[in-house]
């Protein structure tokens, strides 16, 4: 081929443009294919002792000469010009096109990778430093592993190495009409064997060509993409010029803010422009508590949908203000009827032990419900168990931290609730107390005893004497007991014990709270 055919092909750019008919013509894809045009813009470089820069001869060298002593690595470098990409396109394909030249030697499969130079605007290297430099910048590599060719004119395409090309196109200060640096690095380790292959600089061989694949962003391409009358940054759905979609959430075909209903159905859309579902300015949309019930939008009960401006009415049963329980029990709405679980529940009707058709004591007395029942104080009762005449129970409370190390003083305790039908029916108090969690009397090592374990001591549950054998004993709800001074002193955890005892009362005693006082 003569020197003017080549240099013929080295003006000619190929671009090939594809279009899509989505009633509107847009560029969806095109390739774009350039080759080396000037000596300078390509050559090869040893890696090893840096001896060797070239970019006169009119063939390069990729790969390894191993002459025995030592090792020396050919890689190649390449400029293109003139890459008419806009920045941020989305590169799908790119090989490097080279011919073959006789200056191979050795044989088997060569192994090298393919590395974009990460700069805006590349500068061909003009000496082992510049190229140095260069080999500092390089983007991902991608690996090209081939059988060498030791002939003339063969053609050698790359693998596809779109990923080294990408980061490049991606660069903040990227033009369309820069230049774009590519390096072939030798891949082995001791392999004599290198392959030759053509440069500019060849009078009769065609140089080294660039083919890259690549889409414009729908969003910086020129088209109205979406037919909503505005283009690239300026149509709402793009939300920059790398964005390779201009449709809108409103008119995506998708619930983006999942309230049941898409594009201009949903209220948060104001037109097909819009690019954003979730402005809703109806009650049932818009996030708020409207009517101060613990419920926004559609976990309110008064929400049929997202289009509802209404997040007040109809309201549950359990706010309405109404006592809708059948039998009536005169108690209404959450916090008040034991049949509302939140206001949001829409069903008054109790379902406690007292007013739920059952014997539920235990053991059975077969008395069932209230007032048949002497367990319950009323329909809204959830227990139903009445402690047999002469009985007692008790609990132990878990274990309460006052977080002060040097421990604490406790002054009082008082209990809230009912005697049920009063003396000598009681409630009564043992308090534990100890420097150790569980309540062993061995702080800090904490390995001795528990709560419960001694009978005096950390973790001992005392009463007004300070023994075992005793309780404080408040007369009545609401009748604080004050701890004698010399008990439980300087100490940071403790539990309570609760004795109810009930005599031949018709209901027994109810504690709904207790309540110890201490101070530091």
């Amino acid at each position: 081929m003569l020197k003017l055919s080549k240099q013929l092909l080295s003006i000619l750019i190929l671009v090939t443009v594809v279009f899509v008919g989505l009633g509107i013509g847009k560029v969806s894809a095109a390739s774009l294919t350039r080759a080396i045009v000037a000596g300078a813009d390509d050559g090869y470089q040893s890696n090893e002792s840096l001896s060797i820069f070239n970019s006169s001869n009119t063939y390069g060298l990729t790969g390894e000469d191993d002459p025995g002593n030592s090792t020396y690595s050919y890689n190649g470098w390449f400029r293109f010009t003139n890459i008419t990409i806009p920045q941020g396109a989305i590169i799908s394909n790119a090989t490097l096109t080279l011919r073959t030249t006789t200056n191979t030697f050795g044989a088997g499969t060569n192994y090298s990778m393919l590395y974009g130079v990460a700069e805006d605007n590349h500068v061909a290297p003009t000496n082992t430093g510049t190229w140095q430099s260069d080999h500092a910048l390089h983007t991902t590599g991608v690996a090209w592993n081939f059988t060498q060719i030791d002939a003339w004119d063969s053609v050698l395409t790359s693998p596809n190495f779109a990923a080294a090309i990408q980061p490049i196109i991606n660069r903040a200060g990227w033009v369309s009409g820069n230049a774009i640096g590519i390096h072939w690095d030798e891949n082995m380790a001791d392999q004599d064997m290198s392959q030759g292959w053509v440069t500019w600089n060849s009078s009769t061989y065609i140089e080294p060509q660039l083919s890259i694949t690549y889409t414009v962003p729908q969003c910086q391409d020129g088209s109205d993409n979406d037919g909503d009358g505005v283009t690239d940054l300026a149509d709402p759905g793009c939300s920059g010029s790398s964005d390779d979609s201009e449709i809108s959430q409103c008119q995506d075909g998708s619930d983006n803010d999942g309230d049941g209903v898409t594009d201009l159905a949903d209220p948060g859309c104001s037109s097909s422009s819009d690019n954003t579902e979730n402005t809703a300015t109806t009650q049932c949309q818009d996030g708020l508590d409207n009517d101060n019930d613990q419920a926004t939008d559609l976990s309110d009960f008064s929400c049929s949908g997202a289009t509802d401006n209404d997040e007040t009415n109809p309201k549950a049963q359990c706010q309405d203000g109404v006592d809708n329980a059948d039998p009536e029990d005169t108690l209404f709405d959450f916090g008040s009827d034991l049949g509302c679980s939140s206001k949001q529940d829409n069903d008054e009707g109790n379902t406690v032990q007292c007013n739920d058709g059952i014997d539920n004591a235990d053991p059975e007395d077969s008395l069932i419900d209230y007032p048949a029942d002497p367990g319950c104080s009323g329909t809204y009762d959830n227990d139903e168990y009445n402690i047999p005449p002469g009985s007692s129970g008790w609990l132990i409370s878990s274990t309460f931290d006052t977080g002060f190390s040097n421990g604490v003083k406790i002054n009082a305790i008082l209990w809230q609730g009912t005697l049920g039908g009063g003396s000598p029916n009681y409630v009564r108090f043992q308090i534990a107390s100890s420097n150790c969690t569980n309540g062993a009397s061995n702080a800090p090592t904490c390995s001795s005893g528990g709560w419960g374990i001694p009978v005096e001591g950390d973790g001992a549950f005392i009463g007004s004497d300070g023994t075992a054998s005793t309780y404080y004993s408040p007369s009545d709800a609401n009748v604080s007991y004050v701890i004698p001074t010399d008990q439980h002193n300087n100490k940071r955890y403790f539990r309570y014990k609760v004795e109810l005892y009930k005599n031949a009362a018709l209901s027994s005693p109810e504690v709904e709270d207790v309540v110890i006082n201490w101070s530091p």
